[in-house]
């Protein structure tokens, strides 16, 4: 961050106060947080679950949503492209379409694995959002 030349505040565009913003507008749209901060339930430390009709769209909605304004990038995993939203303070948001645990259980299962480093927040540093249908 710095100043402009009117004297105003410079920030930057992948600023990860955009990923604390983003968080806070997709929580008031239908996918509240928890006391945590985390959307969905929480199944473990390092990770939550939404229960949804489309998994796979639900998915890519949040990762879009959360990802605005991060600096876009694809990598090939053994488990297929993930796409990665990151901030200037390498907070990301990535996008799992195939995880291990569905590739193990033959679902549709996507996740969004949301890392973030800004300090002072509310919410989690690191968590996985599994998205899945009732009963998978």
């Amino acid at each position: 961050m710095g100043l402009t030349k009117d004297g105003s505040l410079k920030i930057p565009p992948n600023d990860p106060t955009f990923l604390i913003a983003n968080t806070k507008a997709l929580s008031t749209e239908g996918y509240p947080l928890d006391a945590e901060g985390r959307f969905g339930t929480r199944t473990s430390k390092a990770a939550s679950e939404l229960i949804v009709d489309d998994p796979i769209k639900v998915a890519e909605a949040f990762y879009r949503k959360l990802g605005q304004r991060g600096v876009s990038e694809e990598i090939e995993t053994k488990y297929g492209t993930i796409e990665m939203a990151v901030f200037s303070d390498d907070s990301r948001v990535v996008l799992r379409r195939n995880t291990k645990s569905s590739a193990q259980r033959g679902t549709d299962n996507p996740a969004v694995e949301l890392q973030v480093r800004l300090a002072g927040t509310e919410f989690p540093r690191n968590y996985k959002l599994h998205f899945r249908k009732e009963g998978e």
